[in-house]
């Protein structure tokens, strides 16, 4: 009620919102506040928050902050059945090293179709060695047309030497406008003798800012013995961008 009420003739600390039941704060006061959230304000929005949803969004502020927090957060979104709550949940399990935790919470939201639990559980499953299991998970990522499974799935298949494989799967990734794709494409493409196609691909990768492609489009262009539009390429590469305005 304090809290509402108008100060100095110009506004109040909380304004109403188009729901009854919710006030939204000052926008001057979240702009100008370095103080961090109490852990008695985190417990009372816990014991109140019903709706999964926003379970999983106090989760997602109290994330870097408050991890402890946001656990208890997460957790209750997960019960709740929110897909989100629980691939949340996973992140923080696998940053804190807790990595069966997090390999179970991501095969929940990965077996309700959750794309990007699908994703990290792939990458949980690589890192500890089973790769098999990892294949069979990006693959099912990938047949969503998840743009990152496919790269990852890329990777998996060329560290394997199953280039042909990597090609097609870097390949659609590629077609998706992911640039890593398009740059490791390159790269293999270079290194089976494609260079032609290399050169289109690194293209590709420049044009979308992937870092070392226009690097390695010089490389390529300087093997093919075309010095001077490798020499553009690598003054291009060596600019400063402009900064956005």
């Amino acid at each position: 009620e304090w809290a509402t009420r108008r100060r100095h003739g110009a506004t109040s600390l909380l304004v109403p919102t188009q729901d009854p039941n919710a006030w939204d704060v000052f926008d001057y006061l979240t702009d100008h506040t370095h103080t961090p959230v109490p852990d008695t304000t985190w417990h009372a929005a816990f014991q109140h928050t019903t709706d999964s949803e926003d379970l999983t969004r106090l989760g997602l502020h109290a994330h870097d902050v408050a991890p402890g927090i946001a656990e208890l957060f997460y957790r209750r979104a997960a019960e709740a059945g929110d897909t989100d709550g629980m691939f949340n949940l996973g992140i923080l399990l696998a940053d804190a090293g807790r990595r069966e935790e997090a390999e179970a919470v991501y095969r929940r939201a990965a077996e309700a179709a959750h794309p990007d639990a699908m994703v990290n559980l792939g990458a949980l499953l690589a890192a500890t060695g089973r790769r098999g299991e990892a294949e069979s998970v990006y693959r099912q990522a990938a047949e969503a047309g998840h743009p990152v499974a496919l790269f990852n799935l890329g990777v998996l298949l060329a560290d394997a030497g199953r280039t042909d494989e990597a090609e097609a799967a870097y390949l659609q990734a590629a077609e998706a406008k992911h640039p890593r794709a398009m740059f490791n494409l390159g790269n293999l493409l270079a290194k089976a003798g494609r260079r032609k196609e290399a050169e289109a691909v690194y293209r590709q990768a420049a044009d979308a800012k992937h870092p070392k492609a226009m690097n390695n489009l010089g490389v390529l262009l300087t093997e093919m013995g075309r010095f001077d539009e490798a020499e553009a390429v690598f003054r291009q590469a060596s600019m400063p961008e402009a900064p956005e305005r």
